[in-house]
Formats: C-alpha cells, sequence, structure tokens
C-alpha cells in the first residue's frame, strides 16, 4: 500500500509540474523541501513560499519534498526548463555538521548549472577536520562555478564566511526566513504560577550533556511550572500537515511565560511569539551569531554560552520581569530586508 500511495504522489507532482508548464512560461521550483521532522525547517519551508505567494508567484512555483526529488531526479532534470528558477530552502544547511544536507545542495547546483538557482537564508559552519575542510573545498568549487546563484546568509558572521569562500557568487544578508512568517501572536497567557517552557536539542548540535543535566536539576529544584517542548516529531511530516504541525509546536511556546532553548528555531519562536528567553549556544554558533545581529534591538532576552550557565544565572532569569520587546529598527531591517529578497525573486520572473 505505501508503494502505491508513494506512486500516486509521484506522478501527482509530475501532473502539477505538467500542468504550469503549459499555463506559464517559467516556474519557480521549490526543490527537496523538507519532509523529515524538524519543526523549524518546515516553518522555514512555509515561510518561504508566504514570500513566494507575496511576489504574485504562487501558481507559478511547485513544492517537491526531498523524498519526491529522490525518485524523480532523473525525470525533473529532462523536464525542467533552463529558464525555470530552482529555490533551496533556507536553515543550517551550509556546512559538515550534516553533511548529506550539504552535498545535496551541492548536487542541485551541479545538476542545474544553467539555470538561476535562489537560495534562501543560510547558516555557515565548517569544522576545521579534514572531513570539514574537504566538503568546504568541495561546495566551493561547485558554488563558483556557477554562474547565476544568489545566496542568502542569516548572520553576519555566515555573510562574512560565505564572501570569503564563495566569492564569485552572489552572496547577500537577511534574517532568518521564519522572522517573515505572517504569525499573529495569541492571547497572552495569565498562569498563576509563571511556565517555563524548556526547548533542547537532543542531537549532534545540543549542548554539553552535564549542562543539561544540571538544568533539569535545577528546575526541579525551584517552585515552577517546566514544560517540555520538542521541535522535533521524530517522524516525517507530509507538506500538506506543515502548518498544522508548525501551529501545534507555537501554541506549546504561546502557553509558556518565558522560555529556555539551544535551538535556533527555539529562539525564533520566543521572538514570534514576544516571550522572555535564555538561549544558550552550542559549538555551531549559529544562535550566538545571530544574537550578535540584533543584540542592540532585543530586550527580555539573555544569551549564555555553556561555559557561563550557574544556577543563579537561572533564578534570576526566571524571577525577571522583563518582556521580550524589540526595537523599531529590527523592524525596520526585517522590511527592508523582505523586500530585498522579494526584488531578487522577481528580478528572475519573465513575463512571457
Amino acid at each position: 500500500m505505501k508503494r502505491i500511495a508513494l506512486a500516486f504522489k509521484l506522478a501527482k507532482v509530475l501532473m502539477q509540474l505538467q500542468y504550469r508548464k503549459l499555463r506559464f512560461h517559467q516556474l519557480y521550483i521549490c526543490i527537496s523541501t523538507p519532509c523529515y521532522g524538524n519543526i523549524g525547517d518546515h516553518a522555514i519551508e512555509l515561510a518561504q513560499q508566504e514570500i513566494l505567494d507575496e511576489c504574485g508567484l504562487n501558481n507559478r512555483y511547485l513544492d517537491i519534498s526531498s523524498v519526491e526529488y529522490s525518485y524523480l531526479k532523473k525525470i525533473l532534470k529532462k523536464v525542467i526548463d533552463k529558464n525555470d528558477v530552482i529555490i533551496i530552502d533556507g536553515g543550517g544547511n551550509f556546512g559538515d555538521t550534516w553533511p548529506t544536507t550539504m552535498q545535496n545542495i551541492n548536487a542541485i547546483v551541479s545538476t542545474y548549472i544553467d539555470n538561476r538557482i535562489y537560495i534562501f537564508p543560510e547558516s555557515w559552519f565548517f569544522t576545521d577536520t579534514e572531513k570539514g575542510a574537504q566538503l568546504l573545498e568541495e561546495t566551493s568549487y561547485i558554488f563558483n562555478s556557477h554562474k547565476n546563484i544568489v545566496l542568502y546568509a542569516r548572520d553576519s558572521w555566515s555573510y562574512h564566511e560565505m564572501k570569503r569562500y564563495l566569492e564569485k557568487v552572489s552572496v547577500k544578508y537577511s534574517f532568518d526566513t521564519v522572522l517573515f512568517k505572517n504569525y499573529s501572536q495569541e492571547n497572552s497567557q495569565h498562569n498563576k504560577k509563571k511556565k517555563i517552557g524548556l526547548s533542547m536539542r537532543d542531537d549532534k548540535e545540543c549542548v554539553d550533556g552535564s549542562l543539561i543535566k544540571s538544568l533539569y536539576r535545577d528546575l526541579k529544584s525551584i517552585d515552577i511550572e517546566t514544560i517540555v517542548i520538542c521541535n522535533d516529531s521524530y517522524g516525517c511530516i507530509d507538506k500538506k500537515d506543515r502548518e498544522q504541525a508548525f501551529r501545534n509546536i507555537i501554541e506549546l511556546y504561546e502557553e509558556c511565560d518565558a522560555i529556555i532553548t539551544d535551538r535556533f528555531h527555539g529562539f525564533i519562536f520566543s521572538i514570534l511569539c514576544h516571550k522572555p528567553c535564555m538561549v544558550i549556544d552550542n559549538a555551531t554558533g549559529k544562535i550566538g551569531h545571530f544574537y550578535e545581529d540584533i543584540k542592540n534591538d532585543i530586550n527580555g532576552c539573555l544569551y549564555i554560552n555553556s561555559g557561563m550557565y550557574d544556577q543563579k544565572l537561572l533564578v534570576d532569569f526566571i524571577k525577571s520581569k522583563d518582556e521580550l520587546i524589540l526595537s523599531d529598527r529590527f523592524y525596520k531591517n526585517r522590511e527592508k530586508y523582505l523586500n530585498n529578497m522579494k526584488k531578487d525573486i522577481l528580478r528572475w520572473r519573465e513575463k512571457k
């Protein structure tokens, strides 16, 4: 039954592609979009598609998931025209933390060497190891061999690293795409007892295990309600279920008075919900790099690294009455970056 369902899904993708090609001279192909369980990455895809809708491309783009793409690679190469624009998701994808993701992006860039390629805001992190150096060399060669890529960085540190190694690529800066998602904060909670949301990774990007143990121990010793928020579903999420999956998680953030997280999108979701947050950086530096960019434009956010944590710091954060407030400059920059991305997307639109 699963094979039959998959066959119908693949046939549907190809039919949608052919139908759009009959209607439009040019398509925007969102290629290899997430279907794994990371809600942050699904929120990225939702926000990206909202931006494409706002650009008037709602009937011109096609969402091809990573599973669909893995089966349809050879067919898509034949039916996607050179004038079609390839869209690659933003996220924490550039580097060797998740090497198969970087290799997949490199393969897409190599496959569509004659197409214009647009890449939404990304983080950059290659380790100082033999494997990291090899993947960096491969990535630099492939990207610098392509004639028409626009690549956005989602923090200043990544921007400078991209400019350093991808000298022939048009590298630009923007906030993470989720910060552009159309989201209205729900009514603020009025909990009788302060409620803390704890959203921590449990994969290779998580903070030091001893810190997590200390954090759980210290929270238990304080008279406070804690709810664990897991941004991973540990299963596949179909593209039709993305919005509901995002809503299920963001409602948990809304339920809390404050958030503690080592997740990049735990930080971003806290901003969306205007919840005070303690953000703990890890080895990849994704949180710290973005925090450095906005630290003068945000109040109610405590940034620490693993070596800074202690119980007093936690207690002071929980007792604090600070609200998360963003400056006018933050919102002006957000509008500027969004407009810049839209201009780049529409610059490639052909009106035939």
